[in-house]
């Protein structure tokens, strides 16, 4: 199918101004290299996909594979393992979640992490993925402060960086997160600790064996 478009794309390129000849050539590379959908008579055939817009520990735990296909019963499903996972569906893997969505383009589903901070899809309300989460999908993940260093996927430690970007990520996604209640905090804020028997004192994580600082 592929060989069949390109003919037809270079055949545009003789006969068209520039801008068309480029059109045709993005789109021959897009047909060639399978990065589109193809709807058949036993559904969509998708790849492995994670979102593109995404940087270090804010991107999936795994990359995209184009080698890991399925035809899945709807264009915005995702794929992992050779399985068909629907818009909405979670995934755990190396002890992350990850989401499917299909916030970015053609509404084809692609995976996304939930340290991702804003998808900017009006039908969330602007929601970040770690509130969604919570509130729509029931798992405990809470947007917060790292209380300590080596957190989870916490880029570092809030500790030492309470004035630098992003101040808040997503707390109980990933594995040695997790939500502890300050509660020597009037407002019972909470914290991202990396052992779930940690208590936090004025905003920081302590192990309750070591000697805790008086709550004020």
């Amino acid at each position: 199918m592929a060989k069949k478009y390109c003919k037809i794309l270079f055949y545009m390129i003789k006969n068209f101004k520039i801008k068309i000849m480029m059109f045709a050539i993005v789109a021959c590379i897009i047909f060639a290299t399978g990065l589109y959908v193809v709807k058949g008579a036993g559904g969509f055939l998708k790849y492995r996909v994670i979102h593109k817009e995404c940087y270090g520990n804010n991107c999936p735990s795994f990359s995209s594979d184009y080698n890991d296909s399925a035809v899945c019963d709807y264009k915005d499903s995702c794929v992992y393992n050779g399985k068909c996972y629907n818009y909405d569906d979670i995934l755990k893997v190396n002890g992350s979640y990850e989401f499917c969505n299909q916030y970015e383009t053609w509404g084809l589903g692609k995976w996304y992490d939930p340290d991702t901070l804003r998808i900017g899809d009006l039908t969330y309300n602007d929601l970040t993925m770690c509130e969604y989460l919570y509130d729509f999908q029931g798992l405990n993940t809470h947007i917060a402060r790292a209380g300590e260093d080596n957190v989870g996927e916490y880029e570092r430690g809030e500790v030492e960086r309470q004035n630098m970007w992003p101040r808040y990520e997503c707390c109980e996604d990933d594995k040695n997160e997790y939500y502890i209640i300050d509660q020597s905090d009037v407002y019972k804020r909470g914290y991202c600790c990396n052992n779930k028997t940690d208590m936090v004192v004025n905003g920081k994580c302590y192990a309750r064996k070591n000697r805790v600082p008086a709550v004020r």
